[in-house]
Parts: structure tokens; sequence; C-alpha cells
């Protein structure tokens, strides 16, 4: 009797325990979950920053405008490396202009809208 007792007991505290115990842990993968996604969005959010200081130094703005605008500044001659070294293909150097733009396409295009708008005028 005694021991169908305690049996009893047990298994009555078991019932109670394990629901409380198994929320604690899956609080706890819950906690790092989202601790996790706090440290990469830090990270994120510092690489972001980074870029954004990298914008207000004026020369990284005009390595940026070189390379992905083509802008030279007055004076200065651009040159494309069109080499695609040994054993590839040569059509693209064979087709290559000898010379570059007179001016940045940006500057061509707004040429050519102006004197699209003076021709409707």
């Amino acid at each position: 009797m005694r021991l169908l007792g305690i049996a009893v007991l047990a298994a009555l505290l078991a019932t109670m325990l394990i629901p409380s115990v198994y929320q604690a842990w899956r609080q706890d993968q819950d906690l790092r979950d989202i601790t996790a996604r706090v440290e990469a969005a830090q990270e994120r959010n510092q690489s972001m920053q980074d870029q954004l200081d990298q914008w207000n130094n004026p020369d990284y703005i005009a390595s940026q405008a070189r390379s992905r605008l083509g802008y030279v500044k007055p004076g200065e001659t651009q040159y494309a490396v069109t080499d695609p070294g040994p054993g590839q293909d040569t059509s693209q150097v064979e087709a290559a202009q000898p010379e570059g733009p007179a001016r940045p396409w940006v500057q061509v295009f707004a040429t050519s809208l102006q004197e699209a708008d003076a021709a409707t005028n």
C-alpha cells in the first residue's frame, strides 16, 4: 500500500513538473534564437553604418563615380584594359573601340535630352 501511494504521488509530481520543465527549456531555446537574431541585426547595422560613413568621404565618392559612372577629372585620360588572358575568347578585345567616349555617358545622355527638347520647340 505504501509503495502504491508513493508511486501515485511520484506520478502526480511528474505530471505537474514535466510541462514546467519543458516550458522552461522552450523559453531558453527562444531566448537563444532571439539573441542570435539580435546579434545578426547588430552586425548588419554596423555594416550599413560603415557604408554610410564611407559615403561621407569625398575620396570614396570620387572613386565610386570613376568606377560606376566612368567619370574622369579634367585633363585625365581613362583607359580600359580588355586583355582576356591566355586561352580565352579574344573577340571582345578585337571588337573594342580604340578610344573611349569623349564624355561620360551621363553628359551624352543629358545633351541628347536637351537636343531633343530643342527640336520639339
